[in-house]
């Protein structure tokens, strides 16, 4: 007798999450309310498009979050990502395989134009005359010196005093347009938390690797990034987080597991 296929069997992680949300009666509004996760990320999550989201570390941890409020067993979709959808170590090895590859045709490359630079030295030398004979070793070569080059003594030489140079004044319109051409300095974004209970939390910086902290209360942590901070709690609860000096909205709801990112501007999707 045939099974019955189950969704893992014909549905992306994508899919099987949307077909789960339909089926519960959920907006995607309604989704992104439970899961402090923007509505952008989660079509295109949905979608599998998950080029369009910050990270592979992140989409497991959204994955993760989402799959919970639906009632989903997280482990498996995460796993059915990881086999499809994320970069292979495979692909990792064959891409430094083309890197050195492409080194040594380079330095192939630059060694056949030395062979040709030395060469067209050598006629060039050979055609204006000069005498490329070599010597052999241990036999002193002799040569006249051109007249021009044997200078009359000199009396004790008479020094010329310098003149002075005054620097001119500099006009203030003078200073500020030196001070407009300085290079721009990027800025940086600082994410304060304080933290109130107990609770593990996954960190991703602008694209860097993901870092996990086991945190107790009294903890107080900072970052520095420059464009977003994308944080996976399992409890949103737990801290007290400020952008820059100004304070943040709470992250979820106390007690609950929560994915969430705070641009730099201070955003929260």
């Amino acid at each position: 007798m045939t099974q019955p296929a189950r969704l893992s069997d014909v549905l992306t992680p994508g899919g099987e999450l949307r077909v789960a949300r339909e089926g519960r009666g959920m907006s995607l509004d309604d989704a992104a309310r439970e899961t402090c996760i923007g509505v952008s990320y989660l079509e295109a999550l949905e979608a599998d498009r998950y080029e369009q989201l910050p990270s592979p570390a992140y989409v497991k941890g959204i994955i993760r979050s989402y799959a919970r409020i639906l009632g989903i067993a997280p482990g498996p979709l995460v796993d059915r990502y990881a086999q499809g959808a994320e970069p292979k170590e495979e692909d990792e090895e064959h891409a430094g395989r083309g890197l050195v590859l492409l080194g040594q045709k380079l330095w192939l490359q630059l060694l056949i134009m030395g062979v040709v630079i030395c060469v067209g030295y050598l006629l060039t030398q050979r055609d204006a005359g000069h005498d490329l004979t070599p010597v052999p070793a241990g036999q002193m070569v002799t040569a006249a010196l051109p007249l021009q080059a044997i200078l009359p003594p000199r009396s004790s030489p008479v020094r010329v005093a310098s003149p002075t140079v005054v620097p001119a004044a500099v006009s203030q319109s003078e200073e500020l347009s030196v001070e407009s051409k300085a290079t721009p300095v990027t800025r940086k974004s600082v994410l304060k938390a304080k933290i109130l209970s107990p609770c593990q939390l996954t960190m991703i910086i602008d694209d860097m690797p993901s870092q996990l902290y086991d945190l107790k209360p009294g903890d107080q942590v900072e970052w520095i990034g420059e464009r977003y901070f994308a944080l996976e709690m399992t409890d949103a609860g737990a801290m007290e987080a400020e952008l820059n000096g100004r304070p943040l909205p709470p992250l979820g709801k106390s007690g609950a597991a929560t994915t969430v990112v705070v641009t730099a501007d201070g955003q929260i999707q």
